[in-house]
């Protein structure tokens, strides 16, 4: 691990409640919404990955990890198959990013500004630029750390 450089945004995330019927998925109309205190986090530590941490409540915090990439990918067109997809909201009036989270205790969907997260990654791009992760992730170190007892 050649540096502990971070890039941290705090944003304002939407919780959104179910769509509307009818609407199609790029753009749907959702019925509600509840703002929700979120940070990004990025570290030079863990290069590949994205920290967010969502406040749902005094003293409680949701913490999701996911790639770089996928947030990256997500501002441009729908990517993620898994527990984390992201996509841009293409109905011309707003300037959003959608992110979807599921996992076996719950399923959420978040609206986050666009501009906030892009500013974001561009930071991020500044510490390791993309596709230059693997130069900042020690294998060895890190393969001798698992591998020896009680180090965990």
């Amino acid at each position: 691990m050649k540096d502990s450089r971070t890039v941290v945004a705090s944003a304002v995330f939407r919780l959104l409640g179910p769509p509307s019927l009818g609407t199609d998925v790029v753009a749907p109309r959702w019925s509600s919404s509840v703002p929700v205190p979120a940070q990004l986090r990025f570290s030079v530590v863990d290069p590949f990955a994205v920290h967010l941490r969502l406040t749902t409540g005094p003293a409680r915090d949701v913490r999701w990890v996911f790639a770089r990439e996928l947030l990256t990918e997500g501002l441009l067109a729908p990517t993620g198959d898994g527990d984390v997809r992201v996509w841009p909201c293409a109905d011309g009036t707003r300037d959003v990013v959608l992110l979807e989270l599921s996992s076996p205790s719950g399923h959420a969907c978040f609206e986050a500004s666009a501009t906030e997260v892009a500013a974001f990654l561009d930071r991020s791009f500044a510490v390791v630029a993309p596709g230059r992760e693997s130069e900042q992730v020690d294998l060895d170190a890190a393969l001798a750390a698992l591998l020896t007892p009680g180090a965990r």
